[in-house]
């Protein structure tokens, strides 16, 4: 129970225990952790999705107009070699960047970056705006 939801007598105080619940409730929407049923926004998303035969008739249309393959192996296959492609492009750049330090630290690699300078065009200073 929060801190400010008790009254000076020590008793309940219920405006602002029903402010605190109405803010969790708000907290666990967005979290998407609870579901208000007949809104549109607030639903269970997975709710609308088609079900059995309809997904059946669906599916292939769907992968194919998402540019996908069916076989999820072969889907996980290449997204593994691009992951480990861009990986190992990273990884190579590492000793060249002196903005990033990697160092062993306990036994376990540790690495450190600093933060760019907000010049003109950089992404810290697009997003700084």
């Amino acid at each position: 129970m929060q801190a400010g939801s008790w009254g000076p007598d020590g008793l309940l105080h219920r405006p602002a225990y029903t402010f605190v619940v109405l803010e969790r409730l708000r907290e666990a929407l967005r979290r998407r952790d609870v579901y208000a049923p007949i809104s549109r926004r607030w639903a269970d998303p997975r709710a609308r999705l088609l079900q059995g035969q309809a997904w059946e008739a669906a599916r292939v249309g769907v992968a194919t107009s998402l540019g996908h393959d069916l076989d999820p192996h072969r889907e996980l296959a290449e997204l593994t070699t691009d992951l480990d492609a861009v990986y190992r492009a990273v990884a190579s750049r590492l000793e060249d960047n002196d903005a990033v330090r990697v160092e062993t630290v306990d036994e376990h690699m540790a690495a450190h970056a600093r933060r760019a300078r907000a010049g003109f065009g950089s992404p810290a200073r697009c997003t700084a705006r």
